[in-house]
């Protein structure tokens, strides 16, 4: 656009040129070009603010989808329980019915690796069924070429209202080199309600 009215101004100026080779340019024309011109320099300013505004509904864009990208975040983080030996107390985990206390306990030497407790508190009513999870494990979080990941499928329950103790083997990572369990991408086939008393 701003290109073609460039050309625009230059052909008007090549118009006057050749007209002021004559002996004297009409007023009528003369008036013609001045309003072209004027017409041109509204029609510039009216550009320049299109593209101020275009510039600032991207900038909007651009945090919109930056936050987004960190509320996405957020939320993997609020499906990750990172568990490190030693420590005390628990992690929350959210899924779909809600929330679990996760925590890592009775580390011990198991062949090449590591056999650990996982306690998961399920402080819901219902007992929760069909369980599955990623489970990642190793020296460091940080260092992604020792890290060892298998699925985890659960035979058992966790029982509402309580805590239930889950024993799992994690190879290759004996209990002196064990630096974290990560778990996460935990899902339930089902969930299992009392029966209601009022029958």
């Amino acid at each position: 656009m701003r290109f073609r009215m460039g050309f625009l101004r230059f052909a008007m100026l090549i118009t006057v040129a050749s007209l002021q080779g004559c002996d004297q340019p009409s007023k009528e024309l003369q008036d013609k070009v001045d309003a072209l011109d004027r017409r041109i320099s509204k029609l510039e300013g009216a550009q320049m603010q299109l593209s101020t505004r275009v510039g600032v509904v991207e900038g909007q864009a651009t945090k919109l989808e930056t936050s987004q990208s960190l509320r996405d975040m957020i939320d993997q983080f609020k499906g990750v329980a990172y568990l490190s030996p030693g420590s005390e107390g628990y992690e929350v985990i959210e899924f779909s019915l809600g929330t679990l206390a996760v925590s890592l306990e009775d580390i011990r030497p198991y062949a090449n690796g590591s056999r650990v407790i996982l306690d998961f508190g399920n402080p819901t009513s219902a007992m929760v069924t069909g369980i599955s999870m990623n489970l990642e494990w190793g020296k460091s979080a940080s260092d992604a070429a020792t890290t060892k990941t298998r699925q985890l499928t659960l035979t058992e329950n966790l029982r509402g209202g309580a805590w239930t103790k889950i024993p799992v083997v994690l190879e290759g990572v004996p209990p002196t080199d064990l630096g974290f369990v990560r778990v996460k991408d935990f899902k339930n086939g089902g969930v299992s309600l009392m029966k209601d008393l009022r029958q």
